[in-house]
């Protein structure tokens, strides 16, 4: 998590770019988890221009509807969804 924030710091507006991208917010609306109450102090600052950095779990999801997987369209709904997706995922994952 730590690494995660430092990554987020450095790199906030990446960060904001990925998940307020039009695709994104239609997918998934928005990223979700609980978030912590108290920062250390070199986070607090950044906190103010992106609160997300206090979540503890940083997560999205979509509900499609289950007789999809009966549809011909599956798979392009799937990668419609993936790649909407992916821009942050490859953000989260550069922090590892």
């Amino acid at each position: 998590l730590k690494k995660l924030r430092e990554h987020i710091a450095a790199h906030a507006r990446s960060f904001t770019e990925a998940y307020t991208d039009e695709a994104f917010v239609e997918k998934f609306g928005s990223i979700q988890g609980e978030q912590h109450k108290r920062l250390p102090a070199d986070l607090q600052q950044v906190a103010e221009k992106e609160p997300l950095i206090a979540n503890k779990q940083f997560y999205y999801t979509a509900w499609l509807e289950p007789l999809l997987i009966l549809k011909p369209e599956l798979p392009d709904v799937l990668m419609q969804y993936y790649r909407a997706g992916r821009p942050l995922n490859v953000f989260l994952r550069q922090a590892f």
